[in-house]
């Protein structure tokens, strides 16, 4: 008599480490969403960072009197917010003038030094920090250049500044010196 053939099919032994296999797969796979997801919302903000410091430029370097050391920009607030404006002496080293920001890239208020730094007294809806700082560059002649530094500072946490993340853009202004 001949021996009977196996049945077609996969043993038990087959079926257990197929799926002990397919379970170490998906484990890993499903590890790597919440970092996809940090990696998304870090990329938003640094993208508004950006946005936040474009927008500052513009307004400064916007101004009709181009060539005034003195530069005063209104920015555009929040609905519901206070008027905001930054003064800005491109000739002078100076405190920088610290600003907070929504989600939108809206300016919620001027801030104090104080506040900025331990991210206190902050507007409602703040998710960004920001400073802009002026400081003249030594060069020849009536027209002069003063590199502005704008920083962006997300997000808000109390306490230390060195835990936010912080993008830095700088840019130089000409302007004319007073006789």
């Amino acid at each position: 008599m001949k021996p009977r053939p196996a049945p077609p099919g996969f043993s038990l032994i087959e079926l257990v480490l197929a799926l002990g296999i397919l379970a170490y797969v998906l484990v890993a796979i499903l590890m790597l969403f919440p970092l996809a997801l940090d990696t998304a919302a870090d990329s938003k903000n640094e993208t508004r960072a950006t946005f936040i410091a474009q927008n500052l430029l513009a307004e400064l370097q916007a101004l009709p009197d181009d060539l005034n050391p003195v530069r005063r920009v209104f920015l555009t607030t929040a609905p519901g917010a206070p008027a905001a404006a930054v003064s800005l002496d491109l000739s002078a080293d100076r405190e920088p003038c610290y600003l907070a920001f929504n989600a939108n890239g809206e300016t919620l208020g001027v801030l104090t030094a104080g506040d900025y730094l331990q991210a206190a007294n902050l507007p409602p809806g703040t998710v960004f920090l920001g400073s802009v700082n002026a400081a003249p560059v030594a060069g020849p002649g009536a027209y002069r250049n003063s590199r502005v530094t704008l920083t962006v500072e997300y997000p808000p946490i109390p306490g230390p500044a060195p835990q936010r993340r912080r993008q830095t853009f700088i840019a130089f202004l000409m302007y004319q010196e007073k006789s």
